[in-house]
């Protein structure tokens, strides 16, 4: 007879998975676990006083959850006495990407918050990108309120809904193009700030009117396998290095081996309070890309970062980091070319949920 000790419940975050404990009064047990079409672990386990225990169950199966963000996950576990099969027991729960741990359930979290952690509005630009992703109930019909400012002390509103905001449903987690220029309009005056409310979940994003020029932008996998993007607004350095390999051939010394390593130093700019859980998820994430053209262009790889952080009432956030392209070939460079027509769904856009 199986008798299963804890299971997990569903939804669930692999983050929130960790030990799968079982008994069994036969000799040993077959237990395979399958995430969507993967199949995971098949393995024999031999109990200890009649009890099985599966640890960092989080581990094995995130890899798999990361591909599609979300996975429907099946656990079967078949006991065996000789050469019979004697009992069968087979629990499903689905499984949600996360490497973060969050102060409530799975389900909590993804009916109330969008998969990020900004932490309150979010600075942006005219021209740039904001995608937002969201699971859970009632997360597909958004509702956006801009307000706008017209010279003459007063505030003037606009609602858009769900016909304005580009989408995109795979597996139950939508994707939202929100990006502010979807929401300018001239006659209402400038745009200063607007709110994407999709369920229960809001975010705040707020227009930044000054000039500076944003370099590098980022896209990068964040803590919930989804891509968002980064528009570094500080100082940007590029510091190559070359290691020369040298040697006399026919009477003339000469290099002959070059090896280029281009790293540059970005720096994020001074940002608010409520981005910089959201800068530090840019830090740790394993996928950054940088973003040019409003696409999914060379992959980097960071190999420095300072984010120091202090509780003081006058603390301004800055984080600074170094990177390198990832590539073997480390001479890069970008020309200019005609610009096109921009397309709703981009390249990143796309392959955030192939």
């Amino acid at each position: 007879m199986i008798t299963v000790t804890n299971q997990p419940i569903s939804p669930i975050f692999t983050s929130e998975l960790d030990a799968f404990s079982f008994k069994i009064s036969g000799e040993y047990t077959v237990v395979t676990i399958t995430c969507g079409d993967e199949e995971v672990l098949s393995e024999n386990y031999y109990p200890v006083s009649g009890k099985v225990t599966i640890h960092d169950l989080g581990t094995l199966v995130s890899d798999y959850v990361r591909q599609t963000v979300v996975a429907d996950c099946t656990i079967k576990i078949t006991e065996h006495t000789g050469d019979s099969d004697t009992d069968s027991w087979t629990g499903k729960f689905t499984a949600h990407y996360a490497t973060v741990d969050i102060n409530m359930s799975c389900e909590a979290f993804l009916d109330t918050f969008f998969l990020t952690l900004l932490d309150g509005y979010k600075l942006t630009r005219l021209g740039h990108r904001e995608y937002l992703h969201a699971a859970g109930t009632d997360s597909t019909v958004p509702i956006v309120v801009a307000q706008y400012f017209d010279g003459s002390h007063t505030v003037n509103t606009a609602t858009f809904g769900a016909e304005d905001v580009p989408t995109h449903t795979d597996k139950g987690v939508t994707t939202f193009d929100v990006s502010p220029d979807r929401f300018y309009d001239e006659s209402k005056g400038s745009l200063f700030a607007y709110t994407v409310s999709v369920g229960k979940r809001e975010q705040e994003f707020r227009i930044d009117h000054t000039q500076a020029v944003a370099d590098p932008v980022l896209l990068f996998t964040n803590s919930f396998g989804c891509q968002e993007i980064f528009y570094c607004l500080g100082k940007k350095k590029i510091a190559p290095t070359f290691e020369r390999k040298q040697a006399v051939i026919e009477g003339k010394k000469i290099n002959y081996s070059v090896r280029e390593t281009r790293t540059f130093e970005g720096d994020t700019g001074i940002i608010p309070p409520s981005m910089a859980h959201f800068a530090e998820d840019l830090l740790r994430s394993d996928e950054v890309y940088l973003f040019r053209d409003y696409a999914q262009d060379k992959e980097i790889t960071f190999t420095d970062s300072k984010s120091e952080r202090t509780n003081e009432d006058d603390d301004l956030a800055e984080f600074t980091f170094s990177y390198q392209y990832a590539q073997r070939v480390q001479n890069v460079i970008f020309r200019a070319v005609s610009s096109t027509s921009g397309r709703i769904f981009d390249d990143s856009f796309d392959d955030t949920f192939n």
